[in-house]
């Protein structure tokens, strides 16, 4: 129980590193109006202010994101073995975790930026953000990925990483720990390869969300 408790304690460590590097790297953004160095063809230009050199190390703080979403991974799969495998309180515990409260704060979201005249309930684009928005897939394409609130984009993630759960699982069966990571990171090495392809080739990426 002991070791338990210590390592549950490092995971508070990890998440509070992990703030403090997204925190960083959103003030670079909006210090610099910019957060990384940009592309020239198809390699990265220095042609930037000297500060902003100074405090590059700050731009890598978006791997923060990925940092909790190896937490939250780790915790999920922890407390699906601690709570007897039980795929049925698994789903019932997850939705009620995130989704009323993920509700809540999209309605007042909502009124308060029609309120402030920022948002027409009346045009049929906002029904489109509010309808990704409620079934969590406005992370799916451009137009909607950063709607109503810009960090929502998370909460759909972790949603459909839920749902992904049970398919990994099955993977880890039939193959193993080991060489289901392997796959694993071969996927998110394609994913991301072509990912900065696209942003080096200046194509329009809706899947992305660049």
């Amino acid at each position: 129980m002991s070791n338990s408790r210590k390592h549950l304690a490092l995971l508070d460590y990890v998440r509070a590193a992990a703030i403090l590097s997204v925190l960083l790297f959103h003030t670079l953004g909006s210090t610099f109006g910019y957060d990384d160095l940009p592309w020239h063809g198809w390699i990265r230009g220095f042609h930037v202010p000297v500060s902003f050199l100074c405090l590059l190390p700050f731009s890598f703080g978006q791997a923060g994101v990925a940092i909790f979403f190896v937490v939250s991974g780790f915790c999920i799969h922890l407390s699906f073995q601690q709570q007897g495998k039980d795929w049925r309180g698994f789903w019932i515990r997850r939705f009620w975790r995130i989704y009323p409260a993920y509700i809540a704060t999209m309605v007042l979201a909502v009124l308060f930026l029609t309120t402030n005249s920022r948002l027409d309930l009346h045009s049929s684009p906002i029904w489109k953000q509010l309808a990704a928005h409620l079934f969590l897939v406005h992370n799916f394409n451009q137009s909607t990925f950063t709607g109503i609130v810009g960090s929502f984009w998370s909460l759909a993630v972790e949603a459909q990483l839920y749902l992904l759960y049970p398919l990994l699982l099955r993977v880890v069966g039939r193959l193993g720990w080991r060489q289901a990571m392997v796959a694993f990171g071969c996927c998110e090495f394609l994913i991301r390869g072509a990912d900065g392809l696209v942003q080096t080739l200046g194509i329009e990426n809706t899947a992305f969300g660049h």
